[in-house]
């Protein structure tokens, strides 16, 4: 099981700026071993992390998009924001019972 702060999965980390005006967004992932009772999700034009973690989270939490960052890191998504080279290719998502929130 993997523990979380209520919110240290859903902050962004920190973003890093080139001369160039490129940015670059570091954060610490979280790691995660799939596990047998974890489903597949083929990925659609349009899908979203934040629509996907709503889709399979949402009858058991009132904050199922804010749980994106779990799905990312567990299938290495290096872009969330661009799910483009994903599209017809399964994503693993992890059963949120393997995620235990710590109180703040």
């Amino acid at each position: 099981m993997i523990e979380l702060n209520d919110f240290e999965h859903w902050s962004a980390g920190t973003i890093i700026s080139f001369e160039d005006g490129s940015k670059m967004l570091v954060r610490e992932k979280i790691e995660y071993t799939a596990k047998e009772d974890d489903i597949y999700h083929t990925v659609q034009q349009g899908d979203t992390l934040t629509y996907i973690a709503w889709y399979y989270y949402r009858t058991v939490t009132n904050n199922a998009p804010k749980y994106w960052r779990f799905i990312s890191d567990a299938n290495n998504i290096i872009n969330p924001l661009d799910l483009s080279s994903y599209i017809g290719k399964s994503i693993l998502i992890p059963n949120f019972h393997s995620i235990k929130l710590k109180e703040q």
